[in-house]
């Protein structure tokens, strides 16, 4: 066998990837991609007096072995989640340090497609393996068996409504009641408390009574961040995520104030970053404000096709009844009970679905706000009384494919 040096040839020419991926390197602003993604948790966070109430929670935990529901409600990219699982680790490794089997599951409730997967799921992130065939009964008590040892579980619940449109409303509230109830109906030494986000304010407007008395939640709202905190939240990302120099404060600034007038979502504000530098990237130009306004309207796209594909069957059918009556009608306000009784109607007997009640319907409509997909208006009649209307804020190019497949999905159709 010739070797390079034999053949003449040096040994870094005989590795051409040196070259391509060296060059590659030079270019590169970026040092952790991983800083970007939305599951990541920063080792610090911004510390908001709106979260003292999330950290009290986890210390009457292990403390006093409290068993307890909280209830956190606020607008997408209010730092609800993110919040909760970081203290959540700080928690843990507190409770390491005194010795306590203390233990935090955390479940994304729009991953759930039946009662069945919930409690698979949760044996599953307690590293219990699950036969197939048995009956729910046998995952509860497998569960149950699994924690029986520990000193406290919190179980964090996010997007908590989404349950409530995957399982039947009736059985989600069996569900929360055997959790609250558990410590005393099994005679358990084990605490079992729950931490329930949601974007909808009306969360608590599924629960029956029986829930409502046992959960005895305590509920807190997270608002939305100003421009100030999204900096700084910014500003931690880019010193962690690029390079040194690849960015200004004048550019994160810029990120800032352009996220606090669209949303003030900080995901948001993360995405758009990330956007803006890939692009200063791969145009060969520093991280500023031009890159920043380029990455603007990409990033609002994404956004959109991610926060469409995350809802569940219900709004979905209700965002394409909206997006079809705006277009039908050419007008900006739509009038809810109109859209309610004929093209929402209309849409259900297509694809063989019961319809909503209206009040159901107008609660699912509310939760499309909360992801800035619509606006909700209730606008004073001149004859007494008030009319519900909408406003749709987003393109529905892709919805009705989207729609399509979900509901194939959903009905086993082909």
């Amino acid at each position: 066998m010739v070797t390079p040096s034999e053949s003449g040839e040096s040994a870094e020419s005989a590795r051409p990837y040196r070259t391509l991926f060296a060059a590659l390197e030079r270019q590169l602003i970026f040092q952790d991609l991983s800083v970007f993604d939305t599951e990541y948790i920063p080792e610090q966070i911004l510390i908001r007096k709106e979260f003292d109430p999330i950290i009290r929670f986890y210390f009457d935990c292990l403390s006093f072995k409290l068993q307890q529901a909280l209830i956190i409600v606020g607008p997408t990219g209010s730092g609800k989640t993110l919040a909760s699982r970081y203290y959540s680790r700080q928690a843990q490794g507190y409770a390491q340090e005194k010795g306590v089997a203390f233990t935090t599951i955390y479940v994304n409730c729009r991953e759930i497609g039946s009662l069945y997967g919930f409690w698979e799921l949760l044996l599953a992130t307690l590293d219990r393996r699950t036969k197939k065939g048995l009956a729910i009964s046998n995952l509860v008590d497998r569960f149950l068996e699994a924690i029986a040892k520990k000193h406290h579980v919190v179980l964090i619940l996010d997007e908590m409504e989404k349950l409530y449109t995957t399982i039947a409303p009736e059985r989600v509230n069996d569900l929360l009641y055997l959790l609250t109830r558990a410590k005393g109906n099994r005679s358990l030494a084990v605490s079992i408390s729950l931490v329930l986000i949601s974007n909808n304010a009306h969360l608590t407007d599924y629960f029956d009574a029986p829930v409502k008395s046992s959960l005895n939640a305590k509920h807190i709202v997270i608002g939305n961040y100003d421009a100030r905190e999204l900096a700084e939240i910014l500003r931690n990302r880019a010193a962690q995520g690029l390079k040194a120099g690849a960015w200004s404060e004048k550019a994160i600034n810029y990120i800032a104030a352009k996220t606090a007038q669209f949303n003030s979502d900080a995901r948001f504000a993360i995405k758009l970053l990330r956007n803006a530098a890939a692009t200063a990237e791969s145009s060969g130009q520093p991280l500023g404000l031009e890159q920043v306004d380029e990455a603007f309207e990409v990033t609002k796209r994404e956004l959109e096709q991610d926060v469409i594909k995350r809802l569940s069957t219900n709004q979905l059918m209700i965002l394409q009844a909206l997006a079809k009556e705006a277009v039908h009608q050419r007008t900006g306000l739509l009038r809810l009970h109109d859209v309610h009784r004929s093209t929402y109607a209309e849409l259900c007997a297509r694809h063989k679905l019961k319809p909503l009640v209206y009040s159901h319907f107008l609660s699912i409509v509310a939760s499309l706000q909360n992801y800035d997909l619509i606006n909700n208006i209730l606008e004073r009649r001149r004859s007494g009384g008030y009319i519900r209307l909408a406003e749709v804020n987003f393109k529905p190019a892709d919805l009705e494919q989207l729609l399509e497949e979900r509901l194939g999905a959903f009905t086993g159709a082909a």
